[in-house]
């Protein structure tokens, strides 16, 4: 074990010193309804630092302290590495003093102090336990430091008290396994914030001269949003019936674009049936279905959700109207629900990726005898939708009869993904 510090505090010492500088944070909806919690580090005057995603679908955001309560806004947000700056007005609590996770060593004992399942302000004591990164990069700290939900944006400290990681996430699936994002990282958020912009700027900026360019070429290609895909841009899926183990693969390529309409092609790879033409407005949440064979279809729901922005995505859906495949004598009620973000491994690559739920139920079809349904009474429909990919890379689709047994099974996966600036017609 690395030697104790010569000015090591006791745990009761670091305990007053940093406790002053650990506050509570929450965000809310418009209603003001409580929607997520977790933890935040005063780094400077009126600053706070906490992770993104204690603030996921906040309209506003409170830090709190006993009976003190601040409305915070976002003044900087590094979505890439989940940290969150806060500006809050007025406030006056004092800012930890910052250490370095460079110096850290395997064994070293460190404290975590954040808001555990809400219990403000509870301080754990425990070890580093692993350092992981290549060597010249900051490393994400692993640490016996116990932390629960709500410890998000909580501090890491030596045992002189100085901060040297933010607290983000626990394995629940293994025994005491914490990791915490490296404190170099909160003084390169500026910076980076500031490269972003530029790099969005100048990203801007070309694809407004693409689409200048395309329109003087008489394509048809007028988008809504800059991130709606480009003409010529190609994907190649994977179709795989599980139920009765077959795979057939094709191709979709965007031929226009015309406000929030995408007209796109269709083609299944050794058919002779010629591609497809179909018109996916990219506003709407409904299935584009393809048939790959007379008992089999594969489903697309809005393949350019994202292109909308995160907070469309992210708004409740309800529908009655879909047009999911069945009778429509008995219509489906359809929800979609936002899980949070994983990295997918396709074969056409990793991808990070915002996992969107659609589940759908119908009521059991009767006549004047005992009530029968012999059509799907349930589905899930899970996607994996990426920026960087435009579109869905995963798909697993699921349906079930009244009687609970499974009667569709598939799934597709991305093959490939190109983009092409040019007509391709």
């Amino acid at each position: 074990m690395a030697a104790a510090p010569a000015h090591a505090l006791t745990p009761e010492e670091l305990f007053a010193r940093i406790s002053p500088s650990v506050w509570f944070v929450y965000g809310a909806d418009s209603s003001d309804r409580r929607l997520t919690q977790g933890s935040g580090v005063v780094i400077g005057p009126q600053r706070v630092i906490t992770n993104c995603h204690v603030l996921r679908d906040s309209a506003a955001v409170f830090v709190r302290k006993d009976n003190v309560i601040y409305i915070a806004k976002v003044e900087h947000r590094d979505a890439k590495r989940d940290l969150c700056q806060l500006q809050i007005a007025n406030f006056t609590a004092p800012a930890v003093a910052l250490g370095t996770s460079k110096e850290l060593k395997v064994g070293q004992k460190v404290y975590a102090l954040g808001n555990p399942k809400g219990l403000e302000v509870t301080l754990s004591d425990g070890l580093v336990s692993a350092l992981r990164g290549p060597d010249g990069v900051e490393p994400i700290i692993q640490t016996t430091a116990p932390i629960s939900p709500g410890s998000s944006g909580g501090g890491l400290f030596d045992s002189e008290g100085r901060l040297v990681g933010i607290t983000t996430l626990q394995r629940p699936d293994g025994q005491n396994l914490n990791f915490a994002l490296p404190v170099e990282w909160v003084a390169e958020i500026p910076e980076r914030i500031k490269l972003a912009a530029e790099e969005a700027a100048v990203s801007k900026k070309r694809r407004e001269e693409q689409v200048a360019s395309l329109r003087a070429s008489g394509v048809a290609y007028n988008p809504a949003s800059t991130e709606l895909p480009a003409v010529g841009a190609t994907w190649r899926y994977r179709f795989v019936d599980h139920k009765y183990s077959n795979s057939q693969s094709y191709t979709v390529r965007v031929m226009g674009v015309e406000g929030w309409n995408v007209t796109e092609t269709f083609q299944l790879e050794g058919s002779g049936d010629g591609r497809q033409r179909t018109v996916v407005g990219a506003d709407e949440r409904r299935f584009t279905i393809h048939r790959l064979a007379a008992e089999r279809l594969a489903m697309e729901f809005s393949p350019y959700l994202l292109a909308r922005g995160d907070a469309a995505m992210r708004a409740p859906w309800m529908s009655r109207t879909s047009n999911y495949p069945g009778n429509q004598a008995s219509p489906w009620l359809v929800t979609t629900r936002v899980l949070g973000e994983d990295t997918v491994s396709v074969p056409g690559g990793s991808y990070k990726s915002v996992r969107v739920d659609v589940a759908g139920r119908r009521e059991n079809i009767g006549g004047a005898g005992p009530a029968v349904n012999y059509a799907p009474s349930r589905f899930l429909y899970q996607a994996w939708y990426s920026q960087d990919a435009r579109r869905f890379v995963r798909v697993r689709h699921q349906q079930w009869n009244f009687g609970g047994a499974i009667i569709a099974d598939d799934s597709l996966e991305l093959l490939s993904y190109k983009v092409e600036e040019d007509s391709a017609r």
